[in-house]
């Protein structure tokens, strides 16, 4: 899996943003209970297809499951500002 080439081609300016894969699936069952979209199987499936993604593409990755919104903002302009974004992570 790749990420589309309009992403591709801003690959400067993007990080991308992960959960723990128990979390996610706690968050699914209250929005959706009882269906393959919560299920722990599905959640693990799509976080390491969206890891594989962002790492094929160097764009850095922050794990943001116990983070509070202030926190990752500091990292995503942290990133911007010193150009991890642009760099291998």
């Amino acid at each position: 899996n790749v990420l589309p080439d309009f992403l591709l081609k801003h690959r400067h300016k993007l990080v991308a943003l992960t959960i723990k894969v128990v979390p996610l699936s706690k968050i699914r069952r209250a929005r959706r209970p009882n269906s393959d979209y919560s299920s722990l199987k599905v959640c693990e499936r799509e976080v390491r297809i969206s890891e594989e993604m962002f790492e094929h593409a160097k764009i850095p990755v922050f794990e943001t499951t116990d983070t509070s919104i202030e926190e990752i903002a500091t990292y995503v302009v942290q990133a911007m500002k010193f150009g991890i974004a642009e760099t291998d992570v």
